[in-house]
């Protein structure tokens, strides 16, 4: 106890445990508003966002942690519903978005 008293006193906090996939998937689904104005659960954003194609790349563990790779590949799978939406509206993508992200 006294450890963690001199350590707030000097500044010195533990760092924020990192997001959830499935706080992540919560926010995502909210932000693209999934729930159709109601905030989902971590099970329901999850499988909204996956039946739109929205997924890392081993499936989603809501209790796992939200790393860099993690983030990374849902950029991915969003960049591979982009194409795809743009195919069938025959739209095309604008230059930044034609090279898929780096792994």
């Amino acid at each position: 106890m006294v450890l963690v008293l001199i350590a707030a006193a000097a500044g010195l906090t533990a760092a924020p445990a990192p997001a959830t996939q499935g706080a992540f998937a919560v926010e995502l689904s909210t932000k693209l508003a999934l729930g159709q104005g109601f905030i989902l659960e971590e099970e329901e954003a999850i499988a909204a966002l996956t039946r739109i194609g929205i997924r890392p790349d081993d499936g989603w563990a809501a209790d796992g942690p939200a790393t860099r790779d993690f983030v990374r590949q849902i950029q991915k799978s969003m960049h591979q519903l982009l194409e795809k939406v743009s195919r069938e509206m025959n739209a095309p993508l604008p230059p930044s978005l034609e090279a898929p992200p780096r792994p």
